[in-house]
């Protein structure tokens, strides 16, 4: 049966998640939590509950981490290859629970040829700093993507980075004070230096 997890926006722009107590009640302490997701015949009364206290959107989540939102136009086309590791986008989704804003990921799990790209254009003086497209080639020799050897040395071509700001606000992840302290309980970093939005599962923060 498919369920979903509920967010909840309140008039001053903090977002919640929605759960059920043990006596059935609903609340947005996740202390008093417990369960987390729901069917479609609780709607009428969630609902209900919203009207009552001060809600301004809901939002029913099939995800696994309704606080992680991706760019429905990555570098690869869609989202689904954009898509971080499990274990990271939990990670995030924790901090943006803890933050109450959900986190937009504009840029996770990077193909080679999307990598080869931004390389070459770093190379070419128009682009970004970029991690090397491949080891087949001097780190300043630019090629084809025909004789690239397609061997990323970028975390984003395994799905262990994250370009990740904050809505709705759009401010780079990094600029949080509130976020950098969730991201150190929750084990994520901010690792490359000058880039407050890159999050990797790290203890650094080389980006602040």
């Amino acid at each position: 049966m498919n369920t979903f997890a509920v967010l909840v926006t309140k008039k001053n722009g903090d977002v919640h998640q929605l759960y059920r107590t043990k006596l059935g009640r609903w609340t947005v302490n996740r202390k008093k939590a417990h369960k987390f997701r729901f069917t479609k015949d609780a709607r009428p009364a969630i609902k209900k509950w919203a009207s009552k206290h001060k809600v301004v959107s809901i939002e029913f989540s099939a995800k696994k981490n309704p606080f992680v939102v991706y760019d429905t136009i990555t570098s690869d086309g869609d989202e689904a290859t954009g898509r971080v590791q499990p274990k990271l986008e939990k990670k995030l989704n924790e901090v943006g629970r803890d933050i109450k804003r959900k986190l937009f990921v504009g840029e996770g799990k990077r193909s080679a040829h999307a990598q080869w790209r931004f390389y070459m254009d770093f190379l070419g003086g128009h682009g970004n700093l970029a991690a090397r497209c491949c080891t087949k080639f001097n780190a300043w020799e630019k090629h084809s993507w025909a004789r690239c050897g397609k061997n990323s040395q970028s975390n984003h071509y395994t799905g262990d980075a994250a370009d990740t700001v904050i809505m709705p606000s759009w401010n780079n992840i990094g600029t949080s004070r509130e976020a950098v302290a969730s991201m150190r309980r929750h084990g994520l970093g901010l690792p490359v230096g000058g880039e407050n939005w890159h999050v990797e599962i790290s203890n650094s923060f080389n980006g602040l």
